[in-house]
C-alpha cells in the first residue's frame, strides 16, 4: 500500500504512512492474540494515525530509530487540545 502522505524520515526509502500502513497490514492477523500496547500501535497504524505523544508503554515510538524519532518530532509539530478546539 502506498499512502499519499510525502513524509520521508531519515533512512526510510517509502513514505513514514506507507512504512506504518503496511507494517500493520502484516501484522493484523497477530491483532487479537497481541498485547495491548501492540493492538493499539496496529490500530493507530491501520487508521493512518501517527501519535507519537503516546509513549506508555512505547506506543509507536518503537517503530522508528533515535534519529527518524527526533527529526519526526521536529517536523511534526506538537498539537494538544487546546490547538485542536480553537
Amino acid at each position: 500500500v502506498e499512502e499519499k502522505d510525502e513524509v520521508f524520515a531519515p533512512n526510510l526509502s517509502y513514505s513514514i504512512g506507507s512504512y506504518i500502513k503496511n507494517r500493520d497490514l502484516k501484522m493484523y492477523p497477530c491483532f487479537k492474540s497481541a498485547e495491548i500496547n501492540d493492538q493499539t500501535i496496529i490500530s493507530l497504524g491501520l487508521n493512518s494515525i501517527l501519535d507519537l505523544s503516546f509513549e506508555f508503554p512505547e506506543g509507536q515510538n518503537t517503530l522508528f530509530d533515535a534519529a527518524q524519532r527526533k527529526w519526526l518530532k521536529n517536523r511534526l509539530p506538537q498539537k494538544n487540545c487546546l490547538n485542536v478546539l480553537a
